[in-house]
């Protein structure tokens, strides 16, 4: 499989243990959400994460291994958007404007990279979802990679 090809993918990262209810659920419901949007969802884990450094081609910081969980996370997230492009969410309920934020990407070479935020047109959405505090609004980002 070559990941290179896919201009519109969203990962996301575990690097934990099992996940907490709420987390498990988001975790289920996110692969369908981004299916119905016509983008490929791929979520990184301890099991998968050497495919994926092997198709990057560049290796892990040898620190990486002492990180904590969402250290890792932290780090995959950078190295990621670096090396494979595409978008990261954090594993929380998405927020909308996804296919603008990669539309942004593939239709300028000014923008390598897009972060959007739930403005109040998707309050609503962000209710439904459960997200009452600001530190809820989930950030969209996607990337370019840089050539």
């Amino acid at each position: 499989m070559d990941i290179s090809k896919k201009s519109r993918v969203v990962y996301g990262f575990w690097m934990g243990g099992t996940p907490c209810s709420i987390r498990q659920q988001t975790l289920d419901e996110l692969p369908l959400y981004f299916e119905n949007l016509g983008i490929t969802f791929t979520l990184i884990t301890p099991a998968n994460i050497d495919f994926y450094v092997e198709q990057a081609g560049e290796k892990l910081h040898e620190g990486f291994q002492y990180l904590s969980a969402v250290h890792k996370s932290d780090y995959l997230r950078c190295y990621f958007m670096h090396f494979l492009g595409g978008g990261y969410i954090d594993i929380r309920p998405p927020g909308a404007g996804w296919n603008k934020a990669f539309d942004k990407l593939e239709t300028t070479d000014s923008y390598y990279a897009v972060s959007q935020h739930i403005g109040p047109e998707d309050i609503s959405a962000a209710e439904e979802w459960g997200m009452t505090e600001p530190r809820d609004i989930c950030r969209i980002a996607a990337y370019k990679i840089y050539k």
